[in-house]
């Protein structure tokens, strides 16, 4: 299976959002605008997200492996509710950067926590999801997918880390 087919499959989010950022970041570059907009959209990407998979428990796609105690979502087989998971967590997530925000910690950081708690969050829900796309070097496409956006999200947070100033007595 080509890596193409997977680009373009139902599941899009993870390259909606990585997309998404590099497109913004190419554009404040032609525009010349050095605002930092990152925090404005952690909440609403998250918010996104969650409904998102919300949607997908109702369309009965991006389901899980059979397993013996699973749901069945319409075909009969009992699978991994993989969906409720990833909008529990996509809520706590969401609960947690609006705690962020209201106490204005993490500054110019949130939406790369996201990228890398999301990243490293559907990194290991691939493996409770049934594949639809290839597999390279043992790992399915959207985990590498994943990974590459808790990768670019950590470098992010760190790239933008505050400086610390101590001050010598």
């Amino acid at each position: 299976e080509l890596a193409w087919d997977a680009l373009v499959s139902p599941k899009t989010v993870l390259g909606g959002i990585f997309f998404s950022f590099v497109f913004v970041s190419i554009y404040k570059r032609i525009i010349n605008n050095r605002v930092d907009t990152s925090d404005a959209f952690a909440r609403g990407a998250i918010a996104m997200m969650a409904i998102g998979r919300i949607g997908c428990l109702f369309q009965h796609c991006c389901y899980g492996i059979p397993i013996s105690w699973g749901f069945d979502f319409g075909d009969g087989i009992p699978r991994v509710p993989v969906q409720y998971f990833e909008a529990i967590a996509l809520i706590i997530l969401m609960v947690f950067m609006q705690s962020a925000h209201n106490k204005n910690r993490f500054s110019g950081q949130r939406i790369f926590i996201v990228f890398f708690i999301y990243g490293l969050m559907r990194f290991m829900l691939e493996f409770l999801r049934e594949q639809i796309a290839g597999i390279y070097f043992g790992i399915g496409f959207y985990q590498w997918f994943a990974l590459c956006l808790a990768l670019v999200g950590l470098w992010q947070i760190i790239k933008r880390r505050p400086t610390l100033c101590l001050a010598r007595t």
